[in-house]
């Protein structure tokens, strides 16, 4: 018997003992369980967040918002949710994280940066059509097999 890391995998004996206070009690029992060979100390990965896409990402958002001088007819908070808003499409592109798990650190970044109230950034989470688009989009693990489907004959 193999495990996934393809060590094997020995379980001695299993025992089952009925008991003869009562017909219904069942014991069961392992005596031992064993490798064949101690487990091997394996090299640390990161399994985390895509950290140089994350970097690119957030400098995006901070290069617009702290470089790139706001227009004088925009307002600084709309330049700021500018500045989200790209740093997170960018994250959404390069994918840092999951695509649930950057979008709410956008979002919540509106929040924490006062860019958006709470109720303003959380208000989209009522309209039918986002909760569609969540809940079509693992359908499609390839978007762009959508543009390969003949829609009309």
């Amino acid at each position: 018997m193999r495990l996934c890391n393809n060590k094997p995998f020995v379980l001695s004996a299993l025992k089952l003992t009925t008991t003869k206070a009562s017909a219904r009690s069942v014991t069961f029992s392992a005596d031992a369980i064993s490798a064949s060979e101690p487990p091997a100390a394996t090299q640390f990965t990161w399994k985390g967040a895509k950290l140089g896409a994350a970097a690119i990402s957030v400098a995006v958002g901070l290069v617009v918002h702290f470089l790139i001088p706001c227009p004088a007819a925009v307002n600084p908070q709309a330049w700021t949710l500018l500045a989200i808003f790209l740093s997170t499409i960018t994250g959404l592109v390069l994918t840092p994280l999951p695509v649930g798990a950057w979008a709410f650190l956008g979002l919540s970044t509106t929040v924490v940066t006062k860019t958006l109230t709470f109720q303003q950034a959380f208000s989209a989470m009522t309209n039918d059509v986002i909760w569609l688009i969540v809940l079509v989009r693992p359908c499609f693990p390839n978007p762009g097999i959508l543009f390969t489907l003949p829609l009309f004959d």
